[in-house]
């Protein structure tokens, strides 16, 4: 951070009206990196060593197909799974470039939810799982300390690198949720999948409808749940999704700036048994 909260509120308060708070390029400018800014910033951080985990590769490449994971047959590869996890867990991320840690924390994020559901085969959703073996329970190693999928979303991800785009690539095994690549993300190529995956994301009828007549946008319950993320990242929700809404409708929410309803979130699993 660039500047303290305090000078910022200060500049802020300079600005008098509402239209220097509505273009966040000077906010955005001191709350997040350039390097992390996915409008226009540059190129990816390759300061460090990357990552390659081909044994996760293979697992994603044969049992996950537009997002849909055949739990089934990955069962069988338990074994190779937690061999995945095991190399995650041996990994001195502190080595890595920053865009690579990134990519670890939601390689690790995905890769340990659906260990998870392993656990419990047959079930038709993760909430079936116990709520304190779910996303609280500290049972996944990264350098000898043990965190839960909680923290690795919250204390590392939200609060660490402060990306809005981690919310669209996060998979909690569930329909609503993002989907889930057929491949591990990368460094190297993490701007353009983080882009990419939100795009994938707003096209989904699920997380994104536009009544004209009403004025209303429906989103997914997801953005109203983290609507703080986006809104430090771009002012308000509605900015925030300029970016991903078809061209047909960006000049009517400009111009319009309907009200915004949340569609309800399916729990129910992202895959089959």
């Amino acid at each position: 951070m660039s500047v303290g909260w305090r000078q910022a509120l200060i500049l802020l308060s300079l600005c008098g009206t509402l239209s220097c708070y509505r273009d966040m390029t000077l906010v955005r400018r001191l709350f997040y990196p350039a390097e992390m800014d996915m409008r226009g910033g540059p190129g990816p951080d390759t300061a460090g060593r990357a990552t390659s985990y081909p044994l996760y590769a293979r697992l994603l490449g044969r049992y996950v197909r537009d997002g849909f994971v055949d739990y089934g047959a990955l069962k069988q590869e338990k074994t190779a799974l937690d061999q995945v996890l095991a190399a995650m867990s041996a990994e001195k991320v502190d080595s890595l470039s920053k865009y690579e840690q990134i990519a670890f924390y939601i390689n690790l994020y995905n890769a340990a939810t659906l260990r998870l559901i392993l656990d419990y085969p047959g079930i038709k959703s993760i909430h079936d799982i116990p709520a304190e073996k779910r996303w609280k329970d500290r049972r996944w190693n990264v350098q000898g300390k043990l965190l839960s999928l909680d923290d690795l979303e919250h204390e590392i991800l939200r609060k660490e690198y402060r990306l809005p785009w981690v919310h669209f690539v996060l998979t909690c095994a569930s329909q609503g949720c993002p989907v889930l690549r057929s491949s591990p993300y990368s460094g190297k190529g993490l701007q353009q999948q983080l882009q990419k995956q939100t795009e994938i994301f707003f096209a989904r009828s699920d997380s994104y409808r536009l009544d004209r007549k009403k004025k209303i946008l429906y989103l997914s319950e997801l953005l109203d749940w983290y609507r703080g993320d986006l809104v430090s990242y771009s002012g308000s929700v509605l900015d925030f999704m300029m970016d991903y809404a078809p061209d047909s409708d960006r000049a009517f929410l400009r111009e319009q700036r309907p009200r915004i309803g949340y569609l309800k979130y399916s729990w129910d699993l992202n895959g089959s048994w």
